[in-house]
């Protein structure tokens, strides 16, 4: 029996995320990392994973951390924002990597560059875009605040933001902030910002560097339309469907504000805001979409990304013409890429099944009176790596923080390998009489 060889570049990207996952599960684990006693070992494991990942879900809150667990978390947010675009890159840096021309094809198809050959340069605008993004946002919220949340806590904030991990050092997360309005809006334009992805940012960046003159390419432009489409539908939304509640004295100032920052937040970054439990319940419904769609390829979001559901969209409705082509910018974008959309896309919602499905059977016991939408609301906040919850993450059982912690990772690296997996599809040797069968 042959034995089972696997990818050695598989290795390498699953690898650095175990890496830091378990690293980061034994160093939280340590009853430095905690102001009072340590926690159990799974919780510390499930922070890990969690933070690696940039969910921001968790069963303790992050203000029971000490300093030094508290700074462990933030570094394990910044290394897990950086994964997978900067370990690609990487991987084309070592010829000793032993990455495969399918994955190669893959990677330049998925991040829309030529990775080939300017890896060495692809790596430093990454890091030099990251910093300088995390940098401004950072000396922005300071000066908003005027310093009086402290160094830190601006810091962890503009980080966890960028990185769309939704972690806070305040048990009431950013309504801790509401008397910081312009930090707020701060905030959630890192938020944007990060969840837009790197590609989009380095053609930007060409694109003002030439003045203006040349054109934005396709996926860029597919990216800010689909991503400023969702936004001020979600902000549209949230406000029909009574998203401000009787309990909560909110003038109506604060309405477009407290409007706007839950469509951001609620797209990846996981920051609550507005309890999701006192939400209408089609309102969460709501959430549970925006959640699954999530933000641009190849950058700090989790989802199915908004590439991939406008695509599928477009598939959906134009799908029975012979030539299905989606224009954009004056190009077109291949029906190769419009197969491959529909495909992660399906296999996306039956994974989401399958968690939401698992979850609730682990939990029946446990929360034998909560219904069935907080399932699929933590199944959605996990796989598309966002961090809202409706309540129910601290009291998981051990069954229930595994299968959140493996939706985590799926969501962040997982989805990875299922386009992995469409490449390597062999043509079949034998040809079989077609036929046709009913349908409908």
């Amino acid at each position: 029996m042959p034995a089972i060889k696997i990818p050695q570049d598989k290795l390498l990207l699953f690898g650095y995320f175990l890496g830091l996952i378990l690293a980061g599960g034994l160093l939280l684990s340590l009853p430095l990392a905690w102001r009072e006693a340590a926690p159990p070992p799974i919780d510390a494991w499930f922070l890990a994973v969690s933070a690696v990942c940039v969910t921001g879900l968790t069963t303790l809150p992050v203000s029971s951390m000490s300093p030094l667990g508290q700074t462990i978390l933030l570094v394990l947010i910044q290394l897990g924002g950086l994964g997978v675009i900067t370990v690609t890159s990487l991987l084309f840096l070592y010829p000793r990597a032993g990455l495969s021309l399918e994955s190669r094809a893959l990677i330049k198809d998925f991040f829309v560059s030529p990775l080939e050959y300017r890896a060495s340069r692809i790596l430093r605008k990454i890091l030099g875009i990251t910093l300088a993004l995390e940098g401004t946002g950072f000396l922005l919220v300071l000066a908003l605040t005027r310093g009086e949340l402290g160094a830190f806590s601006t810091l962890f904030h503009t980080l966890s933001a960028f990185n769309n991990a939704g972690f806070s050092l305040y048990d009431d997360s950013l309504w801790a902030l509401r008397a910081y309005p312009g930090a707020l809006l701060a905030l959630s334009a890192l938020v944007i910002a990060g969840g837009l992805g790197y590609v989009v940012w380095a053609d930007l960046a060409r694109w003002v560097w030439h003045r203006l003159r040349r054109r934005l390419n396709a996926h860029t432009l597919l990216v800010l339309r689909v991503s400023l489409t969702l936004l001020v539908l979600g902000m549209a939304v949230f406000l029909v469907l009574g998203f401000f509640f009787a309990n909560r004295e909110i003038s109506r100032s604060d309405v477009l504000l407290d409007a706007w920052l839950n469509s951001v937040m609620s797209r990846t970054a996981g920051f609550s805001y507005l309890p999701t439990t006192e939400l209408p319940p089609a309102s969460q419904i709501f959430l549970i979409f925006l959640m699954l769609v999530g933000a641009g390829p190849a950058s700090t979001s989790g989802g199915i990304k908004v590439t991939t559901f406008i695509l599928f969209l477009h598939f959906l409705f134009k799908g029975h013409r012979p030539e299905v082509f989606l224009r954009v910018g004056g190009e077109e974008i291949r029906r190769e890429s419009i197969q491959r959309a529909v495909l992660l896309f399906n296999r996306f919602v039956l994974v989401f099944l399958a968690f939401s499905t698992a979850l609730m059977f682990s939990e029946r016991y446990h929360h034998p009176n909560s219904g069935y939408l907080p399932y699929f609301f933590e199944a959605a906040s996990a796989l598309g790596t966002v961090g809202l919850s409706m309540g129910i993450t601290p009291g998981l059982s051990f069954l229930g923080k595994i299968i959140i912690m493996l939706a985590m990772f799926t969501g962040r690296v997982g989805l990875m390998a299922f386009i992995v997996w469409s490449v390597k599809d062999l043509p079949p040797l034998v040809r079989r009489p077609r036929t046709e069968v009913l349908l409908g």
